[in-house]
C-alpha cells in the first residue's frame, strides 16, 4: 500500500460505520478518490468494517 492512512481517511470522510466494501467504494468515489485509493479498497476483503482502523487493517492484510 503506497497511500497513507491520511489519504484514505480523507477520501472516506463522513463514512458511517459499520460499512461494507461497496459502501466504502461509494463514499470514496463521492469524495473524489483517485485510482490508487479505489484500487486499495477493491483489494480489501469483502466484509463489514466497524471503523477506519478496521479498514486500515484490511488494507494491510492485502500487502
Amino acid at each position: 500500500m503506497t497511500m497513507s492512512a491520511t489519504d484514505l481517511s480523507h477520501k472516506l470522510k463522513g463514512m458511517n460505520f459499520p460499512a461494507g466494501k461497496n459502501d466504502l467504494l461509494e463514499k470514496a468515489r463521492d469524495n473524489g478518490a483517485d485510482d490508487e485509493v479505489i484500487n486499495g479498497i477493491l483489494g480489501i476483503p469483502d466484509r463489514e468494517y466497524n471503523s477506519m482502523a478496521d479498514v486500515e487493517h484490511g488494507l494491510h492484510q492485502t500487502e
